[in-house]
Parts: C-alpha cells; structure tokens; sequence
C-alpha cells in the first residue's frame, strides 16, 4: 500500500477515512510507518492519519483552468 500511497506525495488530495464522516484533504507530505503526514491548503495545519485506515485516496479534482473544483 505505501507505494501506491507514495505516487501522491506532492499532490492536492481527497483521503477517505472508515469514518464515513471524515474526508481528509490537503497535500500529502509524506508517507512513513503506515502514517501519511497531510499539509492543508493554507499550509497552517498538518495532520497525521493512519494508512490503515484510508479507504480511499484520489487527486484533488480540478476545473479546465486548473483550478481545484469546489466539493459539494
């Protein structure tokens, strides 16, 4: 799984958690340990989840100027 998790470090991503609730966004920054480390988009805040946990982990969606595209 740290592979796959690997190819997004860098990039704006939508991590979905077991908690259905809980959807993490933000840059991924790191992967180590089973532990993905996500910056927020404003760079104030940085989290830790726990990879085994993740159910679900896409690229943030963006419009065709590239800009992130507003979840609903």
């Amino acid at each position: 799984m740290n592979k796959i998790v690997m190819s997004y470090v860098g990039k704006d991503c939508l991590i979905y958690t077991m908690s259905s609730s809980e959807i993490v966004t933000g840059v991924v920054e790191a992967v180590e340990d089973g532990w993905i480390t996500v910056r927020s988009f404003d760079g104030q805040t940085t989290e830790a989840v726990n990879a085994e946990y993740v159910t679900r982990i896409k690229e943030y969606p963006k419009n065709k100027n590239g800009k992130r595209k507003a979840l609903v």
